[in-house]
């Protein structure tokens, strides 16, 4: 299983017994705490302090659909930004400050991202800035649709 964003590690103690898992994420600081919260978290093949950010999140959630099997599920759990128009400027505000700081966005709109990766989606569950977002890779629609 592959947790793009894990964070601080959160959900590792939510996994199923001896499931083989990886863990990436753009800020180094919540890797290392994720690091400490999972005995046994692989090292990511890549040297100390290697990325800055990540500056194309379609890109990456194209990556997710390109790797996940056909029949797989992509499960995204995200901080967006707010639908409240007042609230939206305010994220889009303060994002730059909470990404230097402590590497999240906090006004992405991951929903539209999401498909315009090409993943289609399946359920969203929306709890105030947060989304649990299942998708899938795109079934492309076959010649007996058409008919």
């Amino acid at each position: 299983m592959l947790e793009v964003g894990i964070g601080t590690g959160l959900n590792h103690e939510h996994y199923p017994a001896g499931v083989d898992s990886t863990g990436i994420d753009v800020s180094p600081r919540m890797l290392v705490r994720a690091r400490r919260r999972a005995a046994d978290v692989e090292q990511l093949p890549f040297d100390d302090d290697r990325f800055e950010t990540v500056a194309d999140p379609v890109g990456g959630l194209r990556e997710l659909a390109r790797v996940v099997r056909p029949h797989g599920r992509v499960l995204l759990l995200e901080h967006v930004r707010p639908r409240n128009p007042a609230l939206a400027r305010l994220a889009d505000l303060i994002s730059p400050a909470t990404r230097r700081l402590i590497g999240p966005e906090v006004n992405r709109r991951t929903e539209r991202n999401v498909e315009a990766a090409g993943l289609e989606i399946v359920d969203v569950r929306r709890d105030g800035v947060w989304r649990g977002i299942k998708a899938r890779p795109r079934s492309e629609p076959t010649d007996d649709a058409a008919t």
